[in-house]
């Protein structure tokens, strides 16, 4: 089914097959149900659901609001400061231009932001983030496996722990060089974080700082890159208490 909006602000929701929803101008909600959508924001300020099946999302103008939810999707912000968050899954998040935030929950997903200072935040699962412009922030919880990608700009990594009432020290995380790229995991938990390029010879790949969720707080940290530029190929996974001091 085909449905499209004016130039008001309108609700569209689909069917249980395979619907094309048209927002086209004014803040309208688009809320697919199964079936594999299409789904055009159009301009204005929209929120878009695409619930179940492998569905494509754009948001087109405007400062948007788009959810995946269950299956496999491709969600693209178009202009404007714009959220995309995926599912269940291995989705595809694409934000353009603007100042985006970008959430991968669970699955295989990849993020590019685009232009602008962009907000990346990894829950479980294996996701590749990659930037090229802007300065960016990346939040990773422990125990998924991330790769991040990110070219320029004056970028920081914040590691969180899933439960809000435990926090993450420097003694919880080791530190790998292997090759070009720097590879950080966290005592007791599956998964790894790793920044590719660090090492290179270009130094636009590396992230400037490495911080916690808490960094004031007395049992907080801050890293700077400097810290882990010591470490050498080949070398075992180092301590962060043993390579920075608190």
């Amino acid at each position: 089914m085909r449905k499209s909006g004016t130039a008001a602000s309108e609700i569209l929701t689909g069917t249980r097959a395979a619907d094309i929803l048209l927002g086209l101008a004014g803040d309208d909600m688009l809320l697919g149900k199964a079936g594999d959508d299409l789904f055009r924001g159009g301009g204005g300020a929209d929120l878009i659901h695409g619930d179940g099946g492998h569905d494509r999302l754009f948001g087109d103008a405007g400062e948007d609001i788009l959810f995946g939810d269950r299956g496999d999707d491709r969600i693209r912000g178009g202009d404007g400061n714009d959220v995309l968050v995926g599912g269940p899954g291995d989705d595809v998040l694409l934000g353009d231009g603007g100042d985006d935030r970008l959430f991968s929950i669970t699955g295989k997903d990849r993020l590019k932001g685009g232009a602008g200072d962009d907000y990346y935040e990894i829950g479980r699962g294996h996701a590749t983030a990659v930037d090229r412009a802007g300065n960016d922030e990346y939040k990773i919880h422990a125990g998924s496996t991330v790769t991040i990608n990110d070219r320029t700009g004056n970028d920081r990594l914040i590691i969180a722990h899933h439960d809000s009432d435990l926090t993450l020290t420097v003694s919880d995380m080791l530190f790998q060089r292997l090759g070009d790229d720097l590879v950080i995991t966290i005592d007791g938990y599956r998964g790894q974080t790793t920044i590719a390029h660090f090492y290179g010879e270009d130094e636009t790949h590396r992230i400037e700082r490495i911080r916690d969720e808490n960094p004031d707080e007395p049992t907080g940290y801050s890293l700077e890159i400097e810290s882990v530029l010591r470490l050498y190929d080949g070398d075992p996974a180092v301590r962060g208490s043993d390579i920075w001091e608190l």
